[in-house]
């Protein structure tokens, strides 16, 4: 006997063949569709494994070892993602699959210049004049009249960056040394509309010839500016980019060093307050002077970052006024009632403890355990102004 379930959202079948189910069914239906639930959570819960065959095939498609074809097909998974994003006026068709249809064939949604063939090369040498004829036999097979030869890395022979050729009725522009920069591509597949409006290829009559060849000269110098400037464009990126990662590592150092001295100085405060202080100390608890927790968080953390985290830490409570001690048993500097800061190799966390049966708490940078506040110290500033708040708090 068989029990057969039918999920009423996906119309799923599910076989159940276990005679203890199937008794569990007959005698408490409500305990069985409980199992269930709880076992359909269960499956959802599980993250699925990556088994190393199927990580491999994934992989493989990066892992070229300088194959040409290889590369080329890099190049066609990022533009056919790029046309399928960010270009819903055209319908992109992946062909690299399909003998004698070059790599993809688009077409541009109401407009009459029909199907464009795209063929991409991802060589680091020059291109020969073959790979192109490769591409016209292709078109005369699939009998389309518009190619776009697209060269990502290299030049294509007696081809400028940006250029166009007519072979036997059939137009075809090349696009090279775009390095994958889609803006250009996008610039090329207007170029072909462009030159097709102009109406290149009606020769009825010779005079019409000499004024649509004058057309498209004009037309061939803009789009070259186009790429020119596109060009020049690309590379105020980077130099932005650049700028802003020489800032940030100078900021990040002005940082340390603000630290580094603010730490210095405390220390020297510290110790004075302690001489000043010292026979006023409570007996109750324990006190450590800073420069002592300073050197436990120095010698134990193995990461500047993170002795410059546990630094900073220390810094609050001594300007809050909050004493605090170190404990060796379990390699924390404890701050009392307040909380304590927990030292390990790689990472620092900031324990608050809870004495309010409330739990209020910020989701992204905070979790609860054991109706305690964990934190992990980084240099988020929001962070911080929660450290912050919780020294202050009121238990």
């Amino acid at each position: 006997m068989v029990l057969k379930l039918v999920d009423t959202d996906t119309l799923q079948e599910f076989i159940i063949s276990d005679d203890n189910l199937i008794q569990l069914y007959k005698h408490n239906p409500d305990k069985f569709m409980k199992f269930i639930e709880v076992s359909s959570f269960i499956l959802d819960s599980l993250v699925p494994v990556i088994h190393n065959d199927k990580l491999d095939l994934v992989l493989d498609t990066f892992i070229t070892g300088g194959n040409s074809a290889k590369n080329g097909k890099i190049g066609e998974i990022f533009a056919s993602q790029h046309f399928s994003k960010c270009c819903p006026h055209i319908h992109y068709t992946d062909t690299s699959g399909i003998p004698k249809s070059g790599d993809a064939i688009i077409d541009i949604t109401n407009h009459q210049i029909g199907k464009i063939m795209i063929d991409y090369k991802n060589y680091t040498n020059v291109v020969s004049s073959e790979e192109v004829f490769k591409l016209i036999k292709d078109m005369d097979t699939q009998n389309i009249c518009y190619g776009l030869f697209i060269s990502y890395h290299s030049r294509v022979s007696r081809k400028k960056y940006i250029d166009y050729e007519i072979h036997n009725g059939k137009l075809i522009v090349y696009l090279t040394c775009c390095e994958m920069n889609f803006l250009m591509i996008d610039m090329a597949i207007q170029y072909l509309i462009r030159l097709y409006e102009c109406n290149l290829l009606d020769k009825s009559e010779q005079a019409h010839e000499l004024v649509f060849h004058q057309s498209l000269s004009e037309i061939q110098k803009s789009y070259e500016k186009i790429f020119e400037i596109t060009q020049t464009h690309c590379q105020h990126i980077n130099t932005i980019k650049e700028c802003c990662e020489k800032s940030n590592k100078l900021y990040t150092k002005m940082l340390s060093n603000a630290i580094e001295t603010k730490t210095s100085l405390n220390s020297v405060l510290y110790s004075m307050d302690e001489r000043l202080q010292e026979l006023h100390r409570e007996s109750e608890c324990n006190i450590d002077s800073y420069d002592t927790l300073y050197y436990q968080i120095d010698s134990y953390v193995d990461k500047d970052k993170d002795r410059i985290y546990g630094k900073q830490v220390l810094d609050l409570s001594k300007e809050l006024d909050i004493k605090a001690s170190y404990c060796e048993k379990d390699k924390s500097i404890h701050f009392h009632d307040k909380g304590k800061l927990q030292l390990f190799k790689h990472r620092l966390t900031m324990i608050f403890y809870s004495y309010s049966n409330e739990i209020q708490y910020n989701r992204e940078y905070e979790s609860v355990k054991n109706n305690n506040y964990y934190i992990n110290l980084s240099d988020n500033q929001e962070l911080w102004k929660i450290i912050h708040r919780r020294f202050i708090s009121v238990n």
